[in-house]
């Protein structure tokens, strides 16, 4: 069974790397935070022992609303506390946006834009 989990992780990690490649092609934009919270970190992931900093996003491309959310790297608990609480609301992140499927989003933050590296898929 933990041969087959593994091939499994290392398709995911591949599709997702193809997924973050294509993306790079796509337009960006600059999205709201509309709102910060704290999450336990993903399951089945090196953050499943730590916290995140999850960010829910809006962002309008013509006349459509979009919404989105992105996660911090894992943090502990306290560090992420202290940024939520901090931090300001409404607040920007720049993120590249499928322009044919407006469904699909990844955050692409500038430099120092957030304190905080994002996890991508």
């Amino acid at each position: 069974m933990a041969l087959i989990d593994l091939i499994v992780k290392r398709v995911e990690k591949w599709k997702d790397a193809r997924y973050i490649e294509r993306s790079k092609s796509w337009p960006t934009a600059v999205a709201d935070i509309v709102d910060w919270s704290i999450v336990e970190g993903l399951a089945d992931s090196e953050d499943a022992d730590k916290f995140q900093v999850q960010a829910t996003l809006g962002l309008t491309v013509g006349e459509r609303r979009l919404y989105g959310v992105l996660r911090s790297v894992g943090m502990i608990h306290g560090e992420a506390r202290v940024f939520v609480a901090s931090a300001s609301k409404p607040a920007t992140v720049t993120v590249r946006y499928d322009s044919v499927d407006l469904g699909e989003m990844i955050a692409a933050p500038l430099p120092n834009e957030l304190p905080f590296d994002v996890r991508l898929p």
